[in-house]
């Protein structure tokens, strides 16, 4: 009985962090499993492909996480009907990307200046704003 060859773990290492190749492909061509990848990958500290920076990246990650999951689930509900689990795994994804949005959007009027007041309340703040300057100049 003869033994494979040990995989040529350096150029392995090389086409991986070099980002050119697909995964499947590169654990195909060098004739290894995925889980060897990443004990290899993770042992030896490589670099990663596709690190996450910001919200951004990790919004677009999400989404990206959300579509597979849901490519997933519509797979599995021709077979049988989606589980208890799986439908809360999707609800908390929905509502962190509901979040990060909001926090998106809360930063942009941050850094816009003022935040937009509903106009009722806009006009109570200018009219107790005007109170208390009529206030100061009679003292």
């Amino acid at each position: 009985m003869t033994e494979a060859a040990e995989p040529d773990w350096a150029r392995i290492r090389a086409e991986y962090e070099a980002g050119e190749v697909p995964i499947d492909e590169l654990v195909a061509t060098h004739a290894i499993k995925r889980n060897q990848l990443n004990y290899h990958r993770r042992k030896e500290n490589w670099t990663l492909r596709n690190p996450v920076t910001g919200k951004r990246g990790l919004l677009k990650r999400m989404l990206s996480l959300i579509e597979r999951q849901i490519a997933r689930m519509e797979q599995k509900m021709n077979e049988e009907p989606m589980n208890a689990t799986e439908m809360r795994m999707l609800e908390s994804m929905t509502k962190a990307i509901d979040r990060i949005g909001a926090m998106e959007v809360a930063e942009k009027k941050a850094r816009s200046g003022r935040v937009r007041m509903d106009p009722e309340l806009e006009a109570i703040r200018e009219r107790l704003v005007q109170r208390i300057q009529e206030l100061d100049v009679e003292q």
